[in-house]
């Protein structure tokens, strides 16, 4: 468990500061450096990591830097097992139930004010 607290922290802190250094950017390009870096990462990671350096770098660093990079290794894993039916299906429903629910979680924000103690 400390060596996946310690690498999402490390993760964690360094997705923040590449969304600093892209702040002045439009069109969402640090999500898209994180989740290519960490797909990158958890790509050369599979097969060499184990053990403690997977808890740290894999799930920990990859995890916080990224969800992202654990839905492409996953696809990835599916496409190697050729499980193509699987892949199409897992895609898009990750992609339409994903983008549903910011929609329906935007609806109830501004419907019944659900996070009101989040505001500013």
């Amino acid at each position: 468990m400390i060596y996946v607290m310690v690498g999402a922290a490390v993760g964690a802190g360094l997705r923040y500061w590449i969304g600093l250094l892209l702040s002045g950017w439009s069109g969402g390009y640090a999500t898209l450096a994180v989740n290519v870096l960490g797909s990158f990462l958890i790509g050369g990671l599979y097969g060499s990591a184990s053990g403690r350096l997977w808890l740290m770098m894999g799930i920990g660093f990859c995890g916080s830097l990224t969800t992202f990079s654990t839905f492409s290794w996953e696809v990835w894993e599916l496409i190697r097992q050729h499980h193509y039916g699987r892949v199409i299906a897992y895609v898009g429903a990750m992609h339409s139930l994903c983008l549903g629910a910011v929609a329906l979680g935007m609806y109830a924000n501004a419907t019944f004010n659900l996070f009101q103690l989040f505001k500013k």
